[in-house]
């Protein structure tokens, strides 16, 4: 009975197939067919009218490039035996009918050029991904995941390969025939990146660059336009080997239309959520934010470089390269978002209770649902390892140019640590400072032991000198005072520029030299906004300098002034005391002289001790008028008088004395 059966389903299947060759050409698309419809109690229709796979979005637009992957794994198809109940690998079974698929999951009719720029792809109409990189379009995987749940049912093993096979093929050979037809804009897309990414290898200069660049961009748009056209007048052999393989399931057995076991189909979700759960435990979006931070990283990096360097032959190669991460980090993305929408939905899938029995147009729906997002996963996580490699390669060309700034901003720290910090404006203000206030300091305490401590108010003309004197030693005074703060104020800016120049070099040698090139530029241009964070107070250093430079050159000017004004005062003070002495002179002579009278006037009268006194008086005399000489001859005067007077006095009481005795 159960040959029969088979026999049966197998005739009719000729049939169907031949009715579809019938209506190939009016074919696009298989929503047409009422077996196509997602009708399961179960499963939220929403879901997979928001799935990227089943909508027809009409966003044409640029996307990533692909990458190779070895599909011969996939030839392993794992499926339920019915008779053990157990997943094994029946490839052990049907290891004697050729799979025809596997052979084309090499580049056997591609050249290495094809291989090189995988990562290039697009979006088709229908916001599926058509890529260089096997196996070059969704729709593959999926096909390739109804073939392993068609295998697991008995009924239908002879269909997947008088039937499955040759579409599964033929989808293949349509998404190749992107690269096959496209090779030519393909080797003119690798020539031009390649001489871009290496200009010195082909001894390229910058104007010449520049238009290359233009070409770059008008090349990548030809292989964008040329893949997408050629997969949109293709897809109707896709579509019609959809229409054919879905067509197929209709021979799973079943009790009735309305019960059939789902056992095996919950056992192939089960397998496909083992897939993602796999996936998610080893894969984390950190690995797609380090290679956007990276590329974030280089943008800042050149763009600050250009500033303080001035755009290059050396800056516009990285700006190439930059360009080509950002194309490769736009794929991620949207592979990463295919991988979370296909998880997602599978995931809900998951979620829900399937009854044991459920009827046959749901069991196909959610066969079609379940291998067109488990599909879709496989494709795209197979595509970021895929762009992930690409990055590394595009990577390390990055570095290799990065290295190419370090000496020079080095040299650029270099240069404004010597302009910003520099102190050779100051040593200029200290040495005029100290050299003033060294002669402010040395002129005091001259005038000070020669005129300082004198009480000199006794005349008018002195009194007078005096007061201009005190003036001008008030003014050295401050003089003193403001050398002392200008000193000090230069020295803290010295000491200023000494720390950070230092901390500066510092910060410069210590960068690691493990890291790599594009971090060394990026610390190297931190040490640089380091400094120009510290404009505004170098700035106010330099207009104090100023300052203190033209007050340093008053202060000198005015140690002149005050040094040739107290010199002159001294020199007046002194020719008026040589004129005083000239008056007091002839006074203190006068007294002399009747002192002298006196004692010869009594002479006979006077004992040993007159004697002796009369001796001492022209002594005292000689020697008031030898210390004062030079300095107060008013005062001469006046003890001359008190001398004179005591003589008197006490030749009157001695004269008195005698006569009494």
């Amino acid at each position: 009975m159960k040959d029969d059966q088979n026999g049966q389903n197998s005739e009719n299947r000729g049939d169907n197939i031949n009715n579809h060759n019938k209506n190939h050409n009016d074919q696009n698309n298989h929503n047409g067919n009422n077996d196509n419809s997602i009708n399961s109690e179960y499963l939220k229709t929403s879901h997979l009218q928001n799935s990227s796979a089943m909508v027809h979005l009409n966003d044409h637009k640029i996307t990533t490039k692909p990458a190779r992957y070895s599909y011969i794994q996939r030839s392993k198809i794992y499926a339920l035996n019915p008779n053990n109940k157990k997943i094994e690998n029946i490839n052990n079974e049907l290891h004697s009918v050729p799979n025809s698929f596997v052979q084309y999951y090499v580049y056997t009719n591609l050249n290495a050029t094809v291989y090189k720029m995988r990562y290039i792809s697009i979006f088709d109409e229908y916001n599926n991904i058509v890529s260089l990189h096997l196996p070059y379009h969704a729709r593959v995987n999926y096909l390739m995941e109804i073939k392993n749940y068609s295998v697991a049912y008995r009924e239908l093993q002879s269909d997947v390969y008088s039937y499955y096979d040759p579409q599964i093929d033929k989808v293949f050979k349509v998404a190749e025939k992107n690269a096959i037809v496209c090779e030519k804009y393909i080797n003119n897309l690798y020539n031009t990146v390649t001489r871009l990414e290496n200009p010195e290898q082909f001894k390229n200069n910058r104007d010449n660059y520049s238009k290359e660049i233009k070409e770059y961009q008008k090349q990548l748009t030809s292989l964008h336009d040329c893949l997408f056209e050629n997969h949109r007048q293709n897809y109707k052999d896709i579509i019609y080997a959809d229409t054919t393989i879905f067509d197929s399931l209709q021979n799973i057995y079943c009790y009735s239309e309305d019960k059939c076991l789902s056992k095996l189909y919950r056992d192939m979700l089960g397998l496909s959520m083992k897939k993602i759960n796999e996936y998610e435990q080893k894969k984390k979006n950190e690995d797609i934010n380090k290679i956007i931070n990276i590329h974030d990283t280089a943008v800042d990096v050149m763009r600050k470089i250009k500033r303080e360097l001035k755009p290059s032959f050396d800056s516009d190669t990285a700006d190439f390269v930059i360009g080509e991460i950002k194309y490769i980090i736009e794929r991620l993305k949207a592979h990463s978002e295919k991988i979370k929408s296909a998880s997602d939905l599978v995931k809900y899938i998951n979620q829900e209770t399937v009854p044991n029995e459920i009827s046959k147009n749901e069991i196909k729906s959610n066969y079609i649902v379940l291998a067109i997002h488990t599909g879709s996963f496989l494709f795209s996580t197979e595509h970021v390892k895929m762009l992930e490699e690409i990055f590394k390669s595009k990577e390390q060309i990055l570095y290799k140019i990065c290295s190419k700034f370090l000496n020079d901003l080095k040299n650029r720290i270099t240069t404004l640590i010597n302009s910003e910090y520099s102190s050779s404006n100051c040593t200029p203000i200290v040495s005029t400072c100290e050299e003033a206030k060294k002669s402010l300091e040395s002129l005091r305490t001259s005038s000070t032991g020669k005129l300082g401590n004198r009480d000199l108010n006794s005349k008018s003309e002195i009194a007078s000198v005096k007061q201009s004197y005190d003036g001008k030693m008030l003014k050295l005074e401050e003089a003193i005072k403001r050398a002392e703060e200008i000193i000090n104020s230069v020295n803290e800016i010295v000491q200023f520029n000494t720390t950070e120049t230092e901390a500066k070099k510092k910060e410069t040698d210590s960068i690691p030299q493990n890291i790599n090139a594009l971090e060394k530029d990026k610390k190297l241009l931190e040490v640089i906004d380091a400094i120009k964070k510290q404009k505004q107070k170098i700035s106010e250093n330099s207009n104090k300098i100023k300052e203190f430079s033209g007050a340093a050159d008053t202060l000198k000017a005015e140690v002149e002034e005050l040094k040739k004004g107290i010199d002159e005062d001294q020199y007046l003070k002194k020719e008026l005391q040589r004129e005083k002495y000239i008056s007091k002179n002839d006074v203190a002579q006068s007294y002399i002289l009747k002192i002298g009278k006196l004692n010869k006037g009594t002479i006979t009268y006077v004992v040993e001790q007159l004697r002796f006194k009369k001796m001492e008086v022209p002594n005292k005399v000689k020697s008031i008028i030898d210390a004062f000489y030079n300095e107060n001859l008013q005062i001469l005067e006046d003890d001359l008088a008190k001398i004179l007077c005591v003589t008197s006095i006490f030749i009157t009481l001695y004269s008195k004395c005698y006569k009494r005795n």
